[in-house]
């Protein structure tokens, strides 16, 4: 999924996303044998949620794939809780999409997308992890196709979704999506159940229970 943010008022360049479901095995070159690949169907999951999360581009088609990846998961909450959501994003207008995500995640109180802007209020703090983030995608070998800072929501579930190993990096977030999770949930928003999905997600591959448990 490469990425150009953009933003309604022209601000910023105009969102490019595009969808391309993770091939079956390890997609890119890393340095940590030992790392299990994950599997396809969770990769393809985190794959749909990063490009869910990320700033809403024209295309249809993208929708339409995701729709139709999300149709071959297995039965479960993951895929229910995506599908839910592709179904209400999809019944939007490209402006609306773009309008409910700015209210949403750049309007919005407590609903920000970068994971470690309030566990890590001190400037020199919050870059340090911005620079471990930074050191852990490069000894994978993997380059991120967007400018946004290392810890993207969107960003680190492409990281997961590509490079064995990842889904550690995710699971060090569990807190702060547990937050956001429950700021989207406070708020009636339809980015609660990709939200969702993404803790299903994780719960499904360690089997830990999350705080407060499924919603």
């Amino acid at each position: 999924m490469k990425t150009t943010r953009g933003s309604p008022d022209g601000t910023r360049g105009k969102a490019s996303p595009q969808w391309t479901a993770p091939p079956p095995g390890p997609p890119c070159a890393v340095s940590r044998s030992s790392d299990a690949v994950l599997p396809e169907a969770t990769a393809v999951a985190l794959q749909a949620a990063s490009f869910l999360l990320d700033y809403p581009a024209d295309s249809e088609t993208d929708l339409a794939l995701i729709a139709e990846a999300l149709d071959e998961l297995p039965k479960g909450e993951v895929g229910d809780r995506l599908g839910r959501f592709v179904a209400w994003w999809g019944g939007l207008t490209p402006r609306d999409r773009e309008v409910a995500y700015v209210n949403t995640f750049e309007l919005g109180a407590g609903a920000c997308l970068h994971l470690t802007s309030k566990r890590s209020r001190d400037k020199h703090h919050r870059g340090q992890e911005l620079i471990r983030l930074r050191d852990i995608y490069r000894e994978h070998g993997w380059e991120p196709c967007s400018s946004e800072l290392p810890d993207y929501l969107p960003m680190v579930l492409e990281f997961a979704a590509a490079a064995p190993g990842g889904m550690d990096v995710l699971a060090g977030e569990r807190e702060a999506l547990l937050e956001l999770r429950d700021s989207l949930e406070a708020s009636a928003s339809p980015f609660a159940d990709v939200l969702a999905a993404i803790l299903a997600a994780m719960r499904d591959r360690d089997h830990t229970p999350e705080r407060g448990g499924p919603r």
